[in-house]
Order: C-alpha cells, then structure tokens, then sequence
C-alpha cells in the first residue's frame, strides 16, 4: 500500500483484484489491522473510486475539497477534529437514513469525508452506496437476572462501524521552492510505484500525478543525478525516467517462468494507455477483463468476467 499510496481505483477492485494479487492469501483482516494502526486513509473520488494514502502523503495526492462539503452536513464538520458514528449522525441531523447515507457518501465522492475503518466502505460496496436496512431474523428475546427484557444489539450499527470525519485540507506551499520540492515527492511517488516513468504511464493518474505535473520536478531529478532520463523500450515514444535501482533489474533477466495475472484496471496493467504495439493484444481497461502472464509473454486474455476466454501460448 506504500506503493500504490494515492492510486485511484474502483472501490470494489481493491479486495477483489488489486491487493489478492500482491499478497498472497489475503485477507480482510490485514487492511483491518493497518487501518487501526492509524497509519492508512481511505479517500473517495468521483466515479465511485477509492485510494488508500499513507497519511504522510496526503498533501502530495490531495487537493484542497472543503467547499465540496454537502449543506446538510456543513455545520455538523466544521470542526475538522469532529468525528462521528453513523449513530450519532442519524441523532445530530433532521436526515431520515436514505438521505444521511447519499449526503455522507456524496461527501466521500467529493473528497471531503472519509471513516476510520474499511468496514464501511465494505458496507457500502454491498448496498450500492445506498441505505439499505439490514433485515435479521429476531432473535428470542431473554430476561436478566432482575427481569428486565435484554434487546438484541442492531446489525445494521455493526455493519456500519467506525467514525466519520472530515479529511484535512493540504497545507500550502510556501514559495516556489516549497512547490518545487512537492513535485519532486510526487515525482518519487510514481517512480515508487513503477519503477519506471514516462508520459502514457501516468494518464489514469490523478491530476496531481500526470506527466505535465512532475515532469519539471523529474527533469530536475535527472541533472541532480538522481534518477536517469533515457529510451529503455522501444515503441514507447518521449522521454523515460528510471531510477539507478530499476535500471539494474531491468538489465537482469526477469524470471520466465512465474506465472502472475492482474485486472485490467490494475495500476501496473497497459490496458488502455494508447501505445500504439499493445493496442491490438490488450483487452479494454474494464474491470471485467484480466491478464496472465507466464514471465514476460501473455498467456491468456479473461474478458466479460470469464465468458471470454483467449489462449496465446501453446496447450502444453
């Protein structure tokens, strides 16, 4: 997640694509365990996608969203130390349930609110980002020990955990040097993430992201001596950035057997980045559509969720 900190992505791609294919036997319990540590936020973005962000690496990825607030919800957080349960919510705002939740999940798409666990996020995922009551069969009631009935506790506050809060605005930079500096933590962001830089790359970025935003900054890094400016691979025109690291592994053979498979919408997938050799052997960035590799050769093609299903190496 240090490595893909700002990447946008369809919130339901994360556990299904993005993380079970870098850790092996994932399992929900990890992103659990990460996001208690208070370490890692969740953002939301326009189209119903998600980036996870170190929280040291907020001001790089995002902008500033405070004026995005919904009128519903702005009185409750203008305090930017306010949290709240959904609870709470439903007893501080005139909002019956349907319109709490599309305020509180229009806030998110607007990048002003988040909550501190992945677990409503995975709620939200499961309703459609909609209210939606959580019907369980009622259990038996039973009486204490002074015979008062205990009530059972609510699924739906279960299924709807954690505090929502609004996510701090980024500082601004003081002076162009500050900026300066800035594009540069950007720009090793990405080189983080890919090892390797170059225009077509970073056009699912967000915009903060993009070649126009750090190419300045990585130009910088290359007189420094920081990074290389080069051609490394054919049919990708323009410049390409690497890092001294990524270019000594590209130097070593990578291993040809290692079979790996990524989504189409995977940060790392070429899907759809209009180089003009992968046009024709690549399926559409859909999150339907996923890859196999065996080493560097494609294997197979999956699209429409498996009903499509096309070879490229031999049977054996």
């Amino acid at each position: 997640l240090e490595q893909l900190s700002g990447y946008e992505a369809r919130a339901e791609l994360w556990e299904e694509a993005i993380l079970p294919a870098r850790v092996r036997g994932y399992r929900p319990a990890l992103l659990d365990g990460l996001m208690n540590e208070g370490q890692l936020l969740w953002l939301g973005a326009s189209r119903q996608k998600v980036a996870f962000c170190l929280a040291d690496d907020l001001e790089l990825v995002r902008e500033s969203a405070a004026k995005r607030l919904p009128e519903e919800l702005r009185q409750l957080f203008q305090d930017a130390d306010a949290r709240y349960t959904l609870r709470a919510l439903e007893t501080r705002t005139e909002l019956g349930p349907e319109r709490l939740a599309d305020a509180l999940w229009s806030a998110v798409w607007s990048g002003v609110l988040t909550n501190d666990t992945v677990a409503s996020l995975r709620r939200g995922i499961a309703c459609g980002f909609q209210h939606a009551p959580v019907s369980v069969p009622e259990p038996p009631q039973r009486r204490g020990r002074r015979g008062f009935v205990r009530r059972p506790r609510s699924a739906g506050a279960a299924l709807y955990a954690g505090s929502w809060f609004r996510l701090p605005d980024p500082p601004k930079a003081e002076g162009l040097l500050e900026e300066e500096e800035r594009a540069k933590d950007r720009a090793r962001l990405l080189l983080e993430r890919y090892g390797i830089v170059f225009r077509e790359l970073l056009i699912h970025e967000t915009p903060l992201l993009r070649w126009p935003a750090v190419f300045r900054a990585l130009r910088l890094m290359e007189l420094s001596g920081e990074i290389v400016g080069g051609r490394f691979f054919e049919g990708i025109p323009g410049l390409q950035f690497v890092t001294p690291t990524t270019l000594r592994k590209l130097q070593r053979e990578l291993p040809r057997h290692a079979v790996w498979w990524i989504n189409a919408c995977d940060p790392v997938s070429l899907c759809g980045n209009g180089l003009e050799p992968l046009k024709h052997g690549l399926p559409r960035r859909i999150p339907g559509n996923w890859i196999v590799y065996v080493g560097s050769e494609r294997a197979l093609v999956i699209q429409r969720d498996g009903a499509d299903l096309r070879f490229s190496i031999h049977p054996d």
